[in-house]
Order: C-alpha cells, then structure tokens, then sequence
C-alpha cells in the first residue's frame, strides 16, 4: 500500500544523532511532533510512525485544552531498561513505568519486550502532560479526573478499547464497592492507597477503575465541549456541584452519581 506523502516525509524526518539526557550518551530522533531520546542505538521499527498516530488521536480528544500541541514537541525519554529508568535523573516511583515531567514538557518510559504496552504507556502519561498543562497555575486537577481521563487514553491505544483490561474491570464492578463522589474526591491513590502495593490493597484497584469508569462517562458518552466546559468550571474555583449543573445539567452530585450507575448497569 501507498504511503501518503505526510508519512513519507515524517519517516525521512527521524534521524539519530547523538544527545545528551543527563545521563551519559543518548541518541536523538526528531519528528513532527517529538524528540525522542534514547539510550538505545536505534528506536525500534514502526515507532516514529506509531508515535504520530498516538499523537493524532490524542489531539483529536485534548487539542482544545492544549493549543501548543500543534506547533510543539514533546521530548519523549525512553531508557533502555526498567533498571536504568528507575536510576534515572527523573527519580520515577519505583512502581511505576512511565512518568510525566510538566516542567520540560517531557515524560519518561523505559523499553520492554511488549510493544503494545509502551504505547499504552506512552499514551497515559502524555495524557498526564497534555491535560495538566491546561490546569496551568490552576495547580493539578482532580486525582480522579487526571487518572481517570488518562486510562481512558491508555485503553483506547490498543485495537479494540472495549477489550481492554481496564473497560473490563469497568463491566466487572461490584456496585457495592463504589467509592462516594465525596470519598473518590478526598482520595489520592499515591497518599492514601498505597500505589506501591496494589496486590495487597484491594481498594485502590477499585478506585482506578471506578475513576476511568466515571470519566468514560463524561467523555464517551457526551460532547467532548460538555467535558471541556465541566473541566473549565473546575478549574476556575467553582465546586463539583456546580461544574456538573452547568455543563451537563445534573442538579446535584448524587443526580450524576444515579445516572453513572444507571449507564453503567445498562452496558453490562
């Protein structure tokens, strides 16, 4: 098959040339919308293209939030190994695999055997980037939201979203075991759930997915200017309550709550 011209000349875009990150020799491969430094000799092949198809759907869903992702890169760090990630400068959580670094409008994964998973990876914490950059001097948004919004981008980097593990977790939710509106709101699962210890906390499993569940809500089941506006209202001050009733006309919290679920039972 043909490849459109754009793609020919994003390819003849990529090239290697020595760099440094901070920590001894990297290599640098500069596309559209990326620089790319890796510890690697070469990156591996279909990156430079996967990462610009990445990038298009992520600007479809989160452009109108973030307007420099059109004419700005993003450097993207990808360490050789898990080992070298985690001693990195960045000084990631020791549980993670990928980190979002606002102040160098960067983030950082590491290579592994699984392809599909570093670009779920990738897709997560560029989500992270994008939408907190909006926030601005607003300070962070939501845990819920943040987490939430950047699972829904993770799982739709794969080929079929809805197999996804984490849409079916979603359909898999024991209604009892909801957190309140109030409770997801007051929790950080870094702080209070102990992320660096999934296996043995239940909760905080509950709390991702009850978070990715609820923002697919808000962004797959209504207008993308609905949620824009919502996140708008939210950080300007004003309060859960009010950001709901003037962008999707929910009267009260326990109102969206009711009709969460009610979404929810229904796409069982």
């Amino acid at each position: 098959m043909r490849l459109p011209c754009a793609l020919a000349v994003l390819l003849a875009l990529w090239t290697a040339a020595p760099a440094r990150a901070g920590e001894g020799e990297w290599r640098q491969s500069d596309s559209f919308h990326f620089s790319v430094f890796h510890e690697n000799p070469w990156l591996s092949g279909g990156f430079s293209l996967g990462l610009e198809n990445l990038h298009s759907r992520l600007r479809r869903d989160l452009s109108s939030m973030a307007p420099w992702m059109s004419s700005e890169r993003v450097k993207v760090y990808i360490y050789k190994d898990r080992a070298s990630y985690l001693k990195g400068r960045f000084q990631p959580p020791r549980w993670s695999n990928g980190l979002a670094i606002p102040q160098e409008r960067a983030v950082a994964v590491h290579e592994g055997r699984d392809k599909k998973k570093l670009f779920s990876v990738l897709a997560h914490e560029l989500t992270h980037l994008i939408f907190e950059s909006f926030w601005g001097k607003a300070g962070r948004p939501p845990a819920w939201l943040n987490e939430g919004l950047a699972m829904v981008e993770e799982a739709e980097a794969g080929d079929i979203p809805r197999s996804s593990g984490w849409h079916s977790a979603m359909q898999n939710l024991p209604p009892r075991s909801y957190f309140s509106m109030a409770e997801l709101e007051r929790t950080s699962p870094g702080e209070d759930l102990n992320a660096a210890q999934v296996k043995n906390n239940p909760k905080i499993e509950i709390w991702y997915t009850q978070s990715y569940s609820l923002v697919y809500f808000l962004t797959r089941q209504n207008s993308s200017f609905k949620f824009k506006s919502f996140c708008s209202y939210l950080r300007s001050g004003k309060s859960l309550k009010e950001s709901l009733w003037l962008s999707y006309r929910y009267r009260s919290v326990p109102k969206f709550e009711e009709a969460w679920k009610k979404w929810l039972g229904a796409s069982h």
